[in-house]
């Protein structure tokens, strides 16, 4: 059986840091079932592109930020495909050892 796959990553920007930095979240959609957490990594609200859903610029700090995005987004990816392949179904639950370890 086919299934949908996503990997959002958006800004929560209702809990602002001192800083001024909002954390970067990770939404995992599978067949229309979303779970979400945060990705641990944070930027400032303006150095933020929500279309790409990526750090904006080419500085260092940015080029830095979005290669860590690829690899979260690489090993969600691969973890699904593990589990594609094993059991024929994946579900996007957090406490899913398999599906993505903090």
């Amino acid at each position: 059986m086919r299934s949908t796959f996503r990997i959002l990553f958006y800004l929560k920007r209702n809990e602002p840091k001192k800083n001024g930095n909002v954390v970067i979240m990770v939404r995992i959609t599978v067949n229309g079932e979303k779970t979400q957490f945060s990705s641990k990594l944070e930027i400032h609200p303006d150095l933020w592109d929500t279309q790409s859903a990526r750090a904006k610029g080419k500085t260092v700090q940015a080029a830095n930020l979005n290669r860590l995005l690829d690899n979260i987004r690489g090993n969600l990816s691969m973890h699904y495909n593990r589990l594609m392949d094993n059991n024929g179904y994946a579900l996007p639950r957090k406490n899913q050892e398999c599906f993505f370890r903090n």
